[in-house]
């Protein structure tokens, strides 16, 4: 579920220095048990962003690998266009969509309050770094939590049009939301380590 954000402002470095950008984030939604407990959460293999400081320290002090991208928006009240491709050529999305009342038909989601209860659920986002098999953590603390159905015009990403990466038919539109002047911070957590089989490390090897 790839996202773009407008004028992004998180609570790592940039926002130090007052720098806004574009930044887009492909995200898949995971359930994990962490002392006993069901854990919910995002993996994000992928973040892009138009901030040349991002794609500079992303993985060293900015959380997550961020490449660079060329980002063009367009936005009103009612009407949203954003696509971005990166400089590498691996990536490119666009979407053009319109505020609507409505919610679509055949989503998974019943509603959009399902949607957006799910979707609220996924606040900690783990980031693949340069180390293999080491992930950087990153919570999203909002203080209020608001979003909008979008009718959606146009879709496309070449990362889940890929078929090497999903079979025809593997991966499908469902539904698009908008949040708008949501103020909101990220908090760094502890890294998350796998031994090769893909199971998590003891905590201390976290320095939890």
């Amino acid at each position: 579920m790839p996202h773009s954000i407008e004028a992004a402002q998180a609570a790592f470095l940039p926002i130090h220095f007052g720098i806004g950008s574009e930044n887009a984030a492909h995200r898949f939604a995971v359930e994990w048990d962490e002392d006993g407990q069901s854990r919910e959460g995002v993996f994000i293999p992928r973040r892009d962003s138009s901030s040349r400081l991002n794609a500079l320290l992303g993985g060293r002090i900015v959380a997550g690998v961020h490449h660079h991208a060329k980002f063009t928006v367009q936005e009103d009240r009612d009407n949203l266009k954003i696509a971005f491709t990166s400089d590498d050529g691996q990536v490119r999305a666009r979407i053009a969509a319109r505020v609507s009342t409505e919610w679509p038909r055949g989503s998974i989601f019943g509603s959009l309050g399902e949607a957006s209860r799910f979707f609220e659920a996924g606040s900690l986002g783990y980031s693949g770094t340069r180390n293999q098999g080491r992930y950087e953590c990153l919570e999203l603390r909002c203080e209020s939590w608001s979003v909008q159905a979008l009718a959606v015009d146009q879709i496309e990403s070449s990362f889940f049009d890929d078929p090497a990466k999903f079979p025809p038919g593997a991966a499908t539109f469902d539904c698009a939301l908008l949040m708008r002047e949501v103020k909101h911070s990220w908090r760094s957590l502890a890294d998350l380590s796998c031994d090769p089989d893909g199971r998590p490390q003891a905590a201390s090897s976290l320095g939890v």
